[in-house]
């Protein structure tokens, strides 16, 4: 062989040395590139359905936390309707006890006590008194022992108490049972949670 020949050898021996090196190069580039595409789209694809996802997730939250939100609402409600029951029973059971009094001494002695608690806060031996046509003869009894002075004024319905005033009518207290019992109702409701 000749050194012409040589060198022709050599040179497309550096040729496709080259070519090789190119070639090996781009093919390495490409599949760098491919993996990036493939990346890229696998990383969108879980991008987009992450978001989903997450949004879901949002949506069964929210719709959890208005389940129990409804869920103790209702609870109250059904309680708070169960302690106005009990309150509203426990008023019945005291006006229905007070109605089987009626006419009994103890009766008589409830009467007697709102006259002297009328003529304490209203200062005076002197009252203006409004009662039951049926409670009209307790009160003028229990007024005589007591010694006080009333002007008995009477209404058909049934009071089971006074409603007190001074002569001159400044002052006035309703000592009746229903008001008395409406303004216990919320010590009545305070032992009705202690006791459930």
């Amino acid at each position: 062989m000749s050194q012409a020949s040589e060198v022709v050898r050599k040179l497309v021996e550096g040729v496709v040395s080259k070519l090789t090196e190119e070639i090996n190069s781009w093919r390495e580039n490409l599949r760098l590139r491919a993996e990036t595409e493939l990346y890229e789209a696998a990383k969108s694809v879980i991008d987009k359905h992450a978001s989903a996802i997450d949004e879901l997730e949002k949506e069964i939250r929210l719709e959890r936390e208005f389940r129990l939100y409804n869920t103790m609402m209702d609870v109250e409600r059904r309680r708070l309707e169960f302690m106005e029951n009990f309150v509203n029973k426990v008023i019945d059971a005291v006006i229905e006890r007070v109605k089987q009094l009626k006419g009994t001494d103890k009766y008589r002695e409830y009467i007697k006590a709102c006259l002297n608690t009328a003529r304490y806060y209203i200062g005076s031996d002197e009252l203006v008194v409004k009662c039951s046509q049926s409670d009209k003869d307790i009160v003028e009894a229990a007024a005589s022992e007591l010694k006080i002075k009333v002007m008995i004024e009477t209404v058909p319905e049934e009071l089971y108490g006074i409603k007190a005033a001074s002569v001159d009518g400044k002052v006035a207290l309703d000592l009746t049972l229903s008001t008395r019992l409406s303004l216990l109702r919320e010590k009545i409701k305070g032992i009705a949670v202690r006791v459930s």
